[in-house]
């Protein structure tokens, strides 16, 4: 009763009055941060790289305007520009097609590596400090959409330049422009092999030295794994003629003013004459055949249903709701393709806000997280030994559909193991003194369960404490 517990407070909420007790007010208060701070805490783990070391009470944005505005406002950071992985890759494929020169080969091979860890390491840092997590978790979702792999060495010393230029700039745009930045881009081209997929019917397969003729290598990935799926209603006869479109589509080797390897179109390599791709018929046209074959294949309704599931999974769940892969579904096909306005779609539906511990860290991801909670900026030999221990190597995918999205690839018994082997070697390099429990606290405010919370408040040491944190299910999921 209202006599017993004090004086009444009026809330107004719109035009209805409420009267409620101190008591009952402050129960009301205290729910809205719960809210708040799980609305923090998703922000953060789910769609960004965790909370850092301050804690969930000094992330004041705390509303879903903080992601929006990433996606209207992305911004490159320019310090992750390539400087000299594609001059290297150039000296690389130069000494390899000349067939000689081992030891240029060997050396500059040795320079791509350290390019490369170099570029892991500037990578892991700039997810750790970004002011725009968002946009840095969709680079890596993008990026492994569009996987390339350093199993092919000249990749090594592409891979700074295939995201800055092709991945990066179009992330919240067209679609249509990505497809084609990335196919047109030398590590895709190498990677997939086409750039050397020339036509049997071509001055190149007769006069030239390449005789290898069409390579569908391209052409069944773009298919399969970029655009339509594997059900996209796509034959084997589809995926030959989108491979002619794409003959002649290959890399300039010459060393002019700027540095190659470069995108080329060599016109005597493209197979002439008309093609037919999922019904219709593309006049010869040189390289805009592939470019508008890709045009039609990046609005293809059935791409719209497969970036859309594809996205939500990565996400928000391994099984997403079909109102929300729907709802992003449509909102591509209604913009033309526009990825950031089917990213907002996500962010604006209620599903993409619950069960907030339903995906676990991919290994990267868990890594820099870490790192911001415990406070520690990681040099490259931090970087690189600890994904070492974790058995990941970054752009080195299994095949070309990139790392799994799927809590099964990323929780399989081996690779909790390693994961507990590691955070316990973190633990135990911790030199400050930190409060397991407290810090608990402060991460995962209202998500803290009572079962992490009573081992926390048990642990022995700081080390088993923060070795429990690192491996709490609050930690490991988003």
């Amino acid at each position: 009763m209202p006599g017993k517990t004090g004086k009444l407070t009026e809330l107004q909420k719109g035009e209805k009055i409420y009267c409620v007790t101190n008591k009952v007010l402050i129960q009301i208060k205290a729910f809205a941060v719960s809210q708040l701070n799980i609305e923090r805490f998703i922000i953060l783990n789910r769609f960004g790289y965790g909370v850092s070391f301050a804690g969930l009470e000094a992330f004041k944005p705390g509303s879903v305007g903080f992601l929006i505005d990433q996606i209207e406002h992305p911004e490159i950071p320019k310090h992750l520009a390539d400087k000299t992985g594609v001059e290297l890759s150039h000296r690389f494929l130069t000494a390899v097609r000349g067939n000689k020169f081992q030891e240029v080969k060997k050396l500059v091979r040795k320079e791509m590596v350290k390019d490369y860890t170099s570029f892991v390491s500037d990578l892991i840092l700039q997810r750790m400090q970004t002011k725009q997590p968002f946009i840095e978790r969709l680079v890596a979702f993008w990026s492994n959409h569009f996987t390339v792999s350093i199993d092919k060495p000249a990749i090594l010393g592409l891979l700074r330049d295939y995201e800055y230029v092709a991945i990066r700039p179009h992330i919240t745009g067209k679609f249509e422009d990505l497809l084609i930045a990335v196919v047109k881009h030398p590590a895709m081209l190498a990677y997939l092999d086409n750039w050397q997929s020339f036509g049997p019917n071509t001055p190149y397969a007769k006069f030239g030295r390449n005789r290898k003729g069409i390579n569908e290598n391209l052409a069944r990935e773009i298919m399969e794994l970029h655009t339509l799926g594997v059900d996209g209603g796509y034959t084997q006869k589809d995926v030959i003629e989108l491979a002619k479109m794409l003959t002649g589509w290959s890399i300039e080797m010459r060393n002019r003013k700027e540095p190659y390897p470069r995108f080329q179109f060599h016109d005597k390599g493209h197979e002439p004459g008309s093609k037919i791709l999922l019904g219709k018929t593309y006049q010869e046209n040189g390289m805009n055949e592939a470019i508008a074959a890709l045009k039609m294949l990046a609005l293809h309704p059935k791409t719209a249903r497969r970036l859309a599931t594809k996205m939500a999974r990565h996400f928000v769940s391994d099984q997403p709701p079909e109102s929300l892969v729907k709802a992003m579904e449509n909102a591509y096909l209604r913009s033309g393709g526009n990825l950031g306005v089917m990213t907002r779609a996500m962010l604006e539906r209620p599903e993409s806000w619950m069960e907030p511990l339903s995906k676990i860290k991919t290994t990267p991801d868990y890594i820099v997280s870490t790192f911001r909670a415990i406070n520690f900026t990681p040099k490259e030999v931090h970087t690189i030994t600890s994904l070492d221990s974790l058995d990941y190597k970054p752009y080195k995918a299994p095949d070309p559909q990139g790392f799994s999205d799927e809590n099964a690839y990323w929780a399989a018994p081996g690779a909790l193991i390693k994961r507990t082997e590691w955070a316990q070697e973190v633990a135990m390099r911790i030199t400050q003194k930190v409060d397991p429990y407290a810090l608990g606290q402060r991460l995962f405010g209202p998500v803290l369960s009572a079962e992490t919370a009573f081992a926390l408040k048990g642990a022995e040491s700081q080390k088993q404490g923060l070795t429990l944190l690192l491996m709490s299910p609050e930690f490991q999921r988003r």
